[in-house]
């Protein structure tokens, strides 16, 4: 945990109002940073809030944070916009405030995607095949590949995940793509895993020099959109959690990874061979599946592992979740496992940003259109 008494969060959707709550318990004064729309900014645990999306107007609230305070100021990222702009436009920002969990050399580092995997091929840490822009134009892939737009800032036209079955598909998103103004290189074209969502795990938690002071493994059940998930089941299994351990530990011990991690990992359903997606550098947006274990002590100390199950919720988005068919039903969902639920944002001590979600929603809604009514 970063030593300084005041903390900034950037980004403060659920991934960062989690945060700021564990934080909070560890008497730190709280600032957040985000989008004006970010449901965190309602927590009754924050000092002052700050709504910017630009360069400027984060380094305003810092300095007038910085000012207020008098004192020496740590960070957390939250949000791929805020990380992709610090690294793109201030990088020197790593410097006037602490953000040394992990540090701007392993946030450059997972930032290139390209260079991730390579460096993870070296050490023994498998991910999907990836296809360069060549092997795209000249058709030299092998059905089904996955997409993945690899650009974090603001709103994507396109879909997080896109699976591609055949030419005739790959040339109709190469067109929406053009259409929506993304460069081939702009995207990750990799081998798709087979598999619905039953075989897609997630693996995370708070780390200190690669070792897991609070973790958590679940089944990415039922995610909409696909990539994004909204119902997760904890894994018990410790086979299956010892699989996982060996797909990711390198990685960690490997850079000695201290701060909060995520990694998005498949099992083949055929061959069950273990893939990892994507290494989140930061707190992810199902992270307070970690609730359960935090009750007594914040993520940030050391805890027994209960052994419990427990199955997390975010109610709005799984109202709409039967629209991705990867899903995995709630019938099967109760095969995999049951536990405690736990209900995204929900907090009694601090209730004001889980009854905010109709007002949020109907703003998100509003970005949304004013942006489909630009690109027209």
């Amino acid at each position: 945990m970063l030593a300084e008494k005041v903390i900034i969060v950037f980004g403060m959707g659920p991934a960062g109002l989690f945060l700021a709550r564990q934080l909070n318990k560890e008497n730190k004064i709280i600032y957040g940073i985000g989008k004006p729309d970010d449901i965190g900014r309602y927590s009754n645990v924050l000092k002052g809030y700050y709504a910017t999306e630009t360069m400027d107007g984060v380094e305003e609230a810092i300095n007038e944070i910085s000012k207020q305070e008098n004192r020496r100021i740590g960070g957390y990222i939250c949000s791929d916009q805020y990380l992709t702009m610090f690294l793109e436009e201030n990088p020197n920002l790593f410097k006037s405030i602490d953000m040394s969990e992990p540090g701007a050399e392993v946030f450059e580092l997972i930032f290139d995607k390209e260079r991730l995997i390579n460096y993870c091929e070296k050490i023994g840490v498998q991910f999907p095949a990836i296809y360069s822009g060549k092997d795209i134009g000249c058709n030299s892939v092998e059905y089904p590949i996955a997409a993945k737009p690899n650009i974090k800032r603001g709103h994507s036209p396109l879909k997080k995940i896109t699976v591609i079955n055949n030419q005739r598909e790959l040339t109709s998103f190469l067109n929406e793509a053009t259409n929506a103004g993304y460069k081939i290189d702009e995207i990750l074209f990799q081998k798709y895993i087979n598999g619905d969502n039953r075989w897609e795990y997630g693996y995370g938690g708070y780390f200190k020099n690669g070792t897991p002071i609070t973790e958590v493994f679940f089944v990415q059940a039922r995610q909409y959109p696909q990539g994004v998930s909204c119902y997760t089941i904890e894994i018990v299994d410790e086979l299956l959690r010892n699989e996982i351990r060996n797909a990711t530990t390198r990685f960690l011990r490997e850079i000695k990874y201290t701060g909060f991690l995520q990694f998005d990992l498949k099992q083949d359903e055929l061959t069950r061979k273990i893939y990892v997606l994507d290494i989140n550098p930061r707190p992810w947006g199902s992270i307070s599946i970690l609730t359960p274990k935090c009750v007594d002590i914040s993520v940030f100390r050391e805890k027994k592992d209960m052994g419990k199950r427990c199955c997390w919720h975010f109610p709005l988005k799984e109202a709409a979740s039967f629209r991705n068919k990867k899903n995995v039903s709630y019938k099967e969902c109760g095969k995999i496992g049951h536990g405690s639920n736990v209900i995204d944002l929900f907090d009694k001590e601090d209730v004001k940003p889980f009854l905010a979600q109709p007002v949020v929603a109907i703003k998100k809604v509003r970005i949304k259109l004013k942006m489909h009514k630009k690109r027209n």
